[in-house]
C-alpha cells in the first residue's frame, strides 16, 4: 500500500519563504554560500564532470542550478512547486542565466526529457522528503535519465536523530511526522547508500557532517554501465 504523503505541500512552504523576503529553500544568501563552498570541494574531487547537461531532481527556487548553469553546465531543475519554479525563472533571467525550469513530479517524469541523456543528475535535497516506496521510483526516475556512466550527487539528511531534537520525529519509522503525514527520512547512512546500489548506481565517495540534531551525507556515484 502506498504510503500517504503530502508533496504538493512544498508549495505552501515556498509561498510562504517568499512572501518573508528569503532567498529560497535554505532561507538566506549565507546558506546558499556555504552550500556552494561544499560543492566546489567536492568537485575538486574529480568524480563528477565539469560540464554537460545537467538535472536538479527537486530544484526548489533554481539557487543551485543556476549557480551549475554559471559554472559551464547545460540546467534543466525540475520542482513539484509553481512558486518554486516561477522564482527560479525570474532568478535564471535576473542573472542572464540560460537555464530550463520544469514545474513536475520528480516520480512522473515521462516524457519530459530523453532517457540516458544526462551526464549530472543532482538530489536537491530531495531525497529526504520522498517516503516508503517512492524513494525507489525517485532512484529510478535519477537512473533512467542518467547517461551510462553519468554521475549522480546525492545530498540528503540521514540518521541517527538525537532523542527529542526534531518535532515530530518517529523512530519506528525514522521520518518526522506533521498532522499524521510522513515528511522527511532520516534512513541510516548504511542504508541510504544500499537504496542507491540497489537503484544501479556505484557509490564512489561518501561524506557525513552532523549538526545537534541529525546527519547530512553527500554521495557521489555514478550509474553501473549496462
Amino acid at each position: 500500500m502506498k504510503t500517504k504523503t503530502n508533496y504538493a505541500g512544498h508549495d505552501t512552504a515556498y509561498k510562504r519563504r517568499r512572501a518573508e523576503g528569503k532567498v529560497g529553500w535554505d532561507e538566506t544568501p549565507q546558506a546558499y554560500a556555504e552550500r556552494e563552498a561544499g560543492l566546489i570541494k567536492l568537485l575538486g574531487q574529480g568524480y563528477a564532470p565539469c560540464s554537460g547537461m545537467f538535472l536538479e531532481l527537486g530544484c526548489g527556487a533554481g539557487n543551485i542550478s543556476i549557480w551549475f548553469a554559471q559554472h559551464g553546465f547545460e540546467v534543466t531543475g525540475v520542482d513539484i512547486s509553481e512558486t518554486a519554479i516561477l522564482w527560479a525563472r525570474e532568478r535564471a533571467q535576473s542573472a542572464g542565466v540560460k537555464a530550463q525550469f520544469m514545474l513536475g513530479n520528480v516520480l512522473e517524469l515521462n516524457g519530459v526529457l530523453s532517457d540516458a541523456s544526462i551526464d549530472f543528475v543532482l538530489d536537491g535535497h530531495c531525497l529526504h522528503c520522498i517516503i516508503g516506496e517512492d524513494r525507489k521510483t525517485f532512484l529510478q526516475t535519477a537512473w533512467r535519465f542518467a547517461k551510462s556512466g553519468g554521475f549522480f550527487l546525492v545530498d540528503t539528511m540521514c540518521g541517527p536523530v538525537e532523542s527529542g531534537s526534531v518535532d515530530g520525529y518517529d523512530p519506528a519509522s525514522c521520518c518526522t511526522m506533521i498532522q499524521g503525514l510522513p515528511t522527511r527520512y532520516f534512513g541510516s547512512p548504511d542504508q541510504i547508500q544500499k537504496e542507491i546500489c540497489d537503484a544501479g548506481f556505484d557509490v564512489l565517495d561518501v561524506s557525513i557532517e552532523r549538526n545537534k540534531s541529525h546527519g547530512n551525507m553527500m554521495i557521489q556515484a555514478r550509474m553501473r554501465p549496462t
